[in-house]
Order: structure tokens, then C-alpha cells, then sequence
């Protein structure tokens, strides 16, 4: 059985020019997948990060939904401490305020380590016994972004709406918008998300905006390279506990 590892999640959106380009969101793209989701990967795991899945979305407006989310899973939370007293942990910190937006009201990225159920902030309600963790290299990890302008719909509402994937669930909600991550033993498609989701979605007037099913990616990236510069896409990077 895989052990609970904590869970922290991050929102993002990118630092805004003073004079806006045409171009903007595709060096913004280029930077995510060329250099920031890689050297995340490859940094980090001198403090044991195990798992982690990044996802980019759509650009937004000045209140729009976050760019890019990520879900991350260390050893634990002392070994992500650790980054934060070693230059390249230091590094890794100054390459976020390089492009993404930490000032202002609206669009301030952040990240949080989750909660149990009905804690304040991102929550997570773990997989019972037998059941997929994230951490477990073998989950199919799904991410679904949520627009909800009447803020009437529950995180517990959610949370046993989506029951029916027999893993562990974790919902970060916001004012307009909820980010989810269902971590599956399979992957399934939209349609497959269940029906006392789509009808809680009704009820609540709320819209699926985004679902992602996380592309695996366990080998070396290519330092030259880095990832596909791709948008409204999600990739899944594990270790197995006998890589560290």
C-alpha cells in the first residue's frame, strides 16, 4: 500500500507587462514548458518531491481563472522546509516571481499545503484503504476546472459527488472557480466524471470549463527541450520510493 504523503497545491497566473504583446501568452507558455515545469521536476527532487502535475489552461483577464495549477506530493512537509535554506531552493523561488504575479488584489498566485475536509483553503479527502493515492506512480490523475458565478456550490457537495472515483480527491475553491484533482486507478473520460456531478453542476449553475486526464511522464526530461508547449493540458511526473 502506498503511504499518505502531504499534498501542496499552487495556483498561478503570469506576471503582466506593462505593455501588453500579441505575444505575452506564448512566451509565457514557452516558459512553463521549456524551463519552469522541468527544472521544478529536476530541482526539486533533492527534497523529495514524488509527484507532480502541472497544468496549463487558457490566458485569463485581469480576474480570470488561474493560467497554470499544480499538485505536488513530498516525503514530507520538513523536506520541502528544506529547499527554502539551499540556493537552488532559493532559485527555485525567484524563477516564480520572474513570471508569475504575486502583487495586487486579483491574480495573486499562492500555494498552500491542503487541509482535511472543511478545513479553510484547499482540502483534500484521502483514499480509503486500498484505494489510489496520488502518490501512488500507478494513478490516473484528473484535473477539472469549475467556473462558479454563484458561489453556491460546497467543497462537501463536491466531495461526495465525486465519491464514485475510489482515490483520493482534493478541491481548492476560490470565489468564481474551484480547481479539482481525482486521482483514479484508471483514466476515464468526461462523460465518466458520474451523474450526480453533472447534476450538482446544474443545480448549482455552475460550469465545467476544463478536464484534464494527466499524460504520464516518469523519464528524464530533455534539458534542451524541456516539454511540449501545449495549453489546456496536464502531465503527470512521478518517482517510485525506490528511485530516491
Amino acid at each position: 500500500m502506498i503511504n499518505e504523503l502531504p499534498v501542496r497545491l499552487w495556483l498561478g497566473w503570469r506576471r503582466l507587462k506593462s505593455i501588453p504583446t500579441e505575444s505575452d501568452w506564448e512566451d509565457f507558455k514557452a516558459n512553463l514548458s521549456e524551463t519552469f515545469i522541468p527544472a521544478t521536476w529536476e530541482f526539486m527532487k533533492e527534497y523529495k518531491l514524488q509527484t507532480y502535475v502541472p497544468s496549463i489552461f487558457h490566458a485569463s483577464g485581469d480576474r480570470g481563472n488561474p493560467e497554470e495549477v499544480a499538485l505536488l506530493c513530498y516525503l514530507s512537509k520538513e523536506d520541502y522546509d528544506k529547499s527554502k535554506m539551499h540556493f537552488m531552493g532559493r532559485s527555485y523561488r525567484i524563477m516564480h516571481q520572474a513570471i508569475f504575479n504575486f502583487d495586487g488584489a486579483d491574480r495573486v498566485s499562492t500555494a498552500k499545503w491542503c487541509g482535511p475536509v472543511g478545513s479553510e483553503g484547499p482540502q483534500i479527502k484521502k483514499a480509503k484503504n486500498g484505494c489510489i493515492r496520488f502518490s501512488d506512480p500507478n494513478a490516473s490523475i484528473h484535473v477539472l476546472m469549475l467556473s462558479t458565478p454563484t458561489n453556491c456550490l460546497s467543497s462537501n457537495q463536491l466531495f461526495d459527488a465525486l465519491s464514485n472515483h475510489h482515490g483520493d480527491v482534493a478541491i481548492w475553491q476560490k470565489e468564481n472557480f474551484i480547481i479539482v484533482w481525482i486521482a483514479s486507478p484508471r483514466i476515464f473520460n468526461e462523460s465518466e466524471i458520474g451523474e450526480q456531478f453533472y447534476q450538482l453542476l446544474i443545480y448549482s449553475c455552475a460550469t465545467l470549463v476544463a478536464f484534464h486526464s494527466a499524460e504520464k511522464f516518469s523519464f528524464p526530461v530533455d534539458p534542451h527541450i524541456g516539454i511540449p508547449k501545449k495549453e489546456n493540458k496536464s502531465w503527470h511526473f512521478f518517482r517510485r520510493l525506490d528511485q530516491n
